[in-house]
């Protein structure tokens, strides 16, 4: 059972009681000893066509989609600042994808600083379903974009998507060869919490996990910053 990041033994192997009431799971997290990251012993035991199927149901069951035109301004405003920050990082504004964009209001608060948005998610009818369209920006299957896209990237996102990717190099490695030189991989993760630790999370990063997997596709850091109150990790690579 090796480290999904570095393919190294992990040193360690402890339980974790997850969940409310009578629906607590036991979660076996395993610790590596050389990049630090953890992770689930399901990274190995995992069905890819059952998990897709369940993280798609992730954006229904967390994402409220009911909004009204003022909440949706809101979330707008909220996330053009988180954007606005990685910003003085981007040399190219061509094209900008995510993954896993859930409602998509990240995708469309890029939409001012590139000429092309794209949100790629399992499914994409809870971004659609939201009341806001722009001109540049749309939503796409994940594999269909995979399997019809051409081009560089001038940006991809991951926010809050590297946790649920229980074989990550094999997940992003068509993505990352489509980004650009000099363009960039942001995003942000959570560090590893047991409030955390759930059926849709497989790996917890730090500094050094995250660059143990973007150095291998060509990638240096340019940012990271941590949120200790919410235990969260922002991050910026370049492609060189």
């Amino acid at each position: 059972m090796m480290c999904p990041i570095c393919r190294n033994l992990p040193f360690n192997v402890f339980a974790v009681e997850a969940g409310e009431g009578d629906f607590k799971s036991t979660f076996w997290i395993c610790e590596c000893g050389h990049c630090n990251a953890r992770f689930d012993k399901r990274t190995y035991q995992i069905d890819f066509d059952s998990d897709k199927l369940s993280q798609a149901a992730v954006n229904r069951e967390f994402y409220d989609v009911g909004m009204n035109e003022e909440r949706v301004s809101e979330e707008l405003e909220i996330n053009r600042g988180m954007i606005s920050g990685f910003m003085p990082f981007v040399n190219d504004r061509s094209l900008y994808v995510e993954i896993g964009c859930g409602l998509g209001f990240l995708t469309r608060a890029a939409s001012p600083y590139f000429e092309q948005c794209i949100g790629l998610d399992l499914e994409v009818e809870t971004a659609e379903s939201i009341d806001c369209q722009i001109p540049n920006v749309k939503f796409e299957l994940h594999d269909n974009f995979l399997g019809r896209f051409t081009g560089n990237i001038s940006a991809l996102a991951a926010w809050h998507v590297l946790e649920h990717l229980p074989e990550p190099h094999g997940m992003l490695g068509d993505l990352f060869s489509k980004i650009s030189r000099s363009g960039i991989f942001f995003g942000q993760v959570p560090l590893f919490k047991t409030d955390y630790v759930m059926d849709a999370h497989y790996i917890f990063y730090d500094e050094v996990s995250l660059c143990k997997l973007t150095r291998p596709h060509g990638f240096v850091p340019l940012y990271m910053q941590r949120d200790e109150g919410n235990s969260f990790l922002s991050f910026c690579f370049r492609k060189i």
